[in-house]
């Protein structure tokens, strides 16, 4: 039986690289933690184009969390005219538009990072009824937690080499089977970037990897990638809702999400 544990907090891994092992949340050693955030931390190089770094404020489990101190960051490649990198005290980040404001909510299901170009209440943030885009969601659904729900509901679309675990989950008999097609969603645009990492766009009006975010129902399409992080069955996803005018910057996030991960494998 799985147990859900209490939200984690990864350290950075420019102040602990030294650290020794150490047990944290759900049995997960300093290492891997370390290697979780070498990951998500891989846009800060020592050359390319300077960008504004900002803190964004957590709320979840254990309460309100302040934000991490603003400062700069660079980028390896040219891309970061009009970007800035978003990340939470986790380390854990994204690039989006300058000047949006940015939430990271936690929970022991897992943590999510949100971009929008106006402030939204806390109110909304625990909504049901989703976010209403523009918007930017970047997010890790820890798979041996409360967060396997929205893991399985993801692999059982696009990673059927880990159907084994959809299958444990539905056994649980916790969620209805139902909850968990197999397969892609009809109406999903597809690329298959490796075996553990698909980019996916879900057309305006239908379901699928990008109705699986709190995006609130729209005439946009969303746009991103998901990626399965380990053999605990974490699952990475990037979803956007970009305007006209900052659909240039699609690109250029989505590569950034992309290398970091395939650069730390």
């Amino acid at each position: 039986m799985r147990t859900s544990t209490k939200h984690r907090t990864l350290p950075d891994l420019r102040a602990t690289a030294s650290a020794p092992q150490a047990k944290l949340g759900r049995g997960m050693t300093m290492i891997r933690a370390l290697f979780f955030i070498a990951a998500l931390l891989a846009p800060a190089h020592a050359f390319g184009a300077s960008i504004p770094k900002i803190g964004c404020p957590m709320d979840g489990q254990m309460g309100p969390l302040a934000a991490p101190r603003n400062g700069t960051m660079r980028l390896a490649s040219a891309d970061g005219a009009g970007l800035a990198y978003f990340y939470n005290r986790d380390g854990f980040g994204v690039l989006g538009p300058r000047g949006w404001h940015c939430q990271s909510l936690y929970g022991s299901n897992g943590t999510s990072i949100y971009l929008t170009p106006k402030r939204i209440s806390n109110k909304q943030w625990f909504s049901a009824k989703g976010i209403q885009g523009p918007m930017i969601q970047i997010s890790v659904d820890y798979g041996e937690t409360s967060g396997r729900f929205a893991a399985a509901r993801v692999i059982a679309r696009v990673f059927p080499q880990e159907r084994k675990f959809v299958e444990e989950v539905i056994a649980e008999k916790i969620e209805p089977a139902a909850d968990f097609p197999l397969g892609p969603a009809l109406g999903d645009r597809l690329t298959r970037k490796s075996a553990s990492m698909v980019e996916y766009e879900t057309p305006p009006g239908v379901a699928g990897l990008g109705t699986l975010t709190r995006f609130a129902p729209s005439d946009a399409a969303v746009t991103g990638v998901v990626i399965l992080l380990d053999v605990d069955h974490d699952i990475l996803q990037l979803a956007m809702q970009l305007p006209p005018d900052l659909q240039k910057h699609a690109p250029a996030i989505l590569r950034e999400v992309e290398a970091s991960i395939s650069g730390s494998r």
